[in-house]
């Protein structure tokens, strides 16, 4: 059976900017970090050239920004160099690039139609992202562009998954990417009102049966032994319908609960976040080591649901050697789209 394994990790979060190990020991420490005045937490100030040339950063919307240097610190941390034909992409946003619409918007409505830049609507489109990453680095394999609910991180690794096993790639970049410009904290406020706004972009580089599992610069971080997707449960139905997922996942690992070290889950304040709660607490009865990411990140569907990932993963390798408790659950609920649970394990090797 066809092993696939994390190879590398790169966030561009409100905790900071690194790869795994840093992503997990912001989110063990729980600082949360300052909002901006209109509430949202976003990525602190940074160059994008600093983190890898491109060809033309200043074209590229907010979003493609954030999701092709999370991509490019995760493929250095892979010790991936030229990714080309053999490599995948699958971007995961329920918001896209919306700024870039919102700006086209105004200036089509102030100042007509003549007015507006047919490129400006061209980088703006939801699968910019993924077309911007596998332009700069030279990715001629499967890109794939995701679009759902708070789990969609979570959906983009399963696709990355099932393309690896599938044999249309040996190595794919999953990643999730949010931004927060004022049309959508203007709707988030007015439908949400306890949860606060957040960007960012955490990608993980996944390889089939990578030839050297020693990757990277500290070896590679986990196996993915599992992802299960689930239609969320509504009302009541909405915690047993998460055990069951928890459990699927689990089961498709070969691992027990009692395996289970930390789960990463997402955390979201409200009826989603106590669903998510109750539903892990029937499906791991273990009760591990949580690690709530919403309170650290904010509302970030994309960005957020993969960095459950990203930290169960880094999770896994700094786990000590010969411990049975070795492995970690991503936890992602959704409203709309599929809820998602991950399960990794220690890499062999």
């Amino acid at each position: 059976m066809t092993s696939l394994v994390v190879t590398g990790i790169g966030a561009l979060t409100p905790l900071g900017i690194g790869t795994g190990a840093d992503l997990v020991a912001a989110a063990r420490a729980a600082r949360r970090p300052a909002a901006d005045p209109d509430g949202a937490l976003r990525v602190r100030a940074f160059e994008p050239e600093t983190i890898g040339e491109a060809k033309d950063w200043r074209r590229m919307s907010r979003s493609s920004i954030l999701a092709v240097s999370a991509s490019l610190l995760a493929l250095r941390d892979a010790g991936a160099g030229s990714p080309g034909d053999e490599t995948a992409v699958v971007v995961g946003t329920r918001y896209g690039c919306l700024s870039l619409f919102e700006e086209f918007h105004r200036v089509f409505r102030e100042q007509g139609p003549r007015a507006v830049s047919p490129t400006v609507f061209s980088t703006g489109v939801l699968n910019a992202p993924g077309g911007h990453l596998s332009v700069e680095r030279g990715i001629r394999g499967p890109c794939h562009t995701i679009v759902g609910g708070e789990a969609v991180g979570l959906e983009a690794l399963a696709v990355a998954a099932n393309l690896l096993l599938a044999g249309a790639a040996r190595r794919a970049v999953a990643v999730g990417v949010e931004e927060a410009p004022t049309l959508l904290l203007e709707g988030l406020r007015a439908a949400r009102g306890r949860r606060s706004p957040g960007e960012g972009a955490v990608a993980l580089v996944l390889e089939a049966e990578p030839s050297r599992v020693n990757a990277g610069v500290r070896g590679a971080y986990a196996r993915l032994a599992a992802v299960a997707l689930g239609r969320p449960g509504r009302g009541r139905a909405a915690g047993p319908a998460h055990a069951i997922l928890a459990g699927t996942a689990l089961a498709r690992a070969g691992v027990s609960t009692w395996e289970v070290a930390l789960a990463a889950v997402a955390g979201t304040p409200g009826a989603l976040g106590a669903a998510e709660a109750h539903g892990l607490a029937g499906g791991l009865p273990s009760r591990p080591t949580r690690l709530p990411l919403a309170p650290l990140l904010g509302d970030s569907a994309g960005c957020l649901s993969a960095a459950t990932a990203a930290v169960a993963a880094a999770s896994v390798r700094e786990a000590p050697v010969g411990t049975r408790k070795a492995a970690a659950v991503a936890s992602a609920p959704s409203t709309h789209g599929a809820s998602g649970v991950a399960v990794f394990v220690r890499a062999q090797g």
